[in-house]
């Protein structure tokens, strides 16, 4: 067998084993990546909600108070109304009508100051939680940020060493290359080194004799599990 075959080989496996870890660890990048990503879109919605429920407050406030000067321009409409009246039946009838909306309007009175004397409250509540999740999000936004950079890194590594890979097999031929291929279509690992006189992949012991071919630079596969021997000094 060549030199160059066998460090070809040697080479092939090096690359794969490296980019099994990597594309294993750029996985793991992703996965933590998409989890940070989710955060982020929770903190965001978890942002609007509160912002909604504050402007919802807010809004709700209004409304009371408009319905509040709602009753009190019709009392004060009812009061002129009533000091032109010189029917005693007409009278009666519109100073009921006054007695009634002043009561709605003493009720409402209520609603609205209880609005107001809780206000402050929620709304210093409002600015916490709203700091509360925009430091969420910027921390989660510099983990996101610093995946990505990660990420891309593990990327171009694993281009370049898939394209070594390529470039080491273009125009090489020979059984132990062609064996390497079929195997590897397989098994992650088709070729291992020699470790403690036994093969690294399955431990089987390997004959003195054969370790005396692999140190001279032989290839020889596993009785075992017929992966490809090769002797690492």
């Amino acid at each position: 067998m060549r030199s160059t075959e066998l460090q070809v080989l040697v080479d092939l496996a090096w690359c794969d084993q490296r980019l099994l870890v990597l594309r294993h660890e750029a996985y793991k990048v992703q996965q933590e990546l998409l989890e940070k990503q989710h955060f982020h879109t929770q903190f965001q919605e978890h942002l609007s909600a509160i912002q909604y429920e504050f402007h919802q407050f807010k809004k709700d406030i209004d409304v009371q108070e408009r319905y509040l000067q709602e009753l009190q321009e019709k009392e004060d409409v009812l009061k002129i109304k009533i000091s032109n009246l010189r029917s005693p039946k007409e009278y009666a009838a519109s100073l009921k009508e006054v007695e009634n909306i002043e009561q709605i309007r003493s009720a409402q009175e209520a609603i609205v100051l209880q609005l107001w004397e809780t206000f402050p409250e929620t709304e210093v509540k409002y600015h916490q939680e709203i700091k509360t999740i925009q430091q969420s999000i910027e921390a989660v936004l510099v983990l996101i940020k610093n995946l990505e950079y990660k990420l891309s890194l593990l990327t171009a590594e694993i281009e370049k060493i898939d394209q070594t890979r390529k470039d080491a097999m273009i125009d090489m031929q020979g059984d132990w290359i062609s064996l390497y291929s079929t195997m590897h279509r397989k098994i992650a690992n088709p070729m291992v080194h020699v470790r403690d006189q036994g093969c690294s992949g399955c431990s089987y012991a390997i004959n003195p004799l054969d370790m005396q071919l692999l140190q001279h630079k032989k290839l020889l596969q596993c009785q075992n599990c017929y992966r490809i021997l090769f002797y690492k000094e």
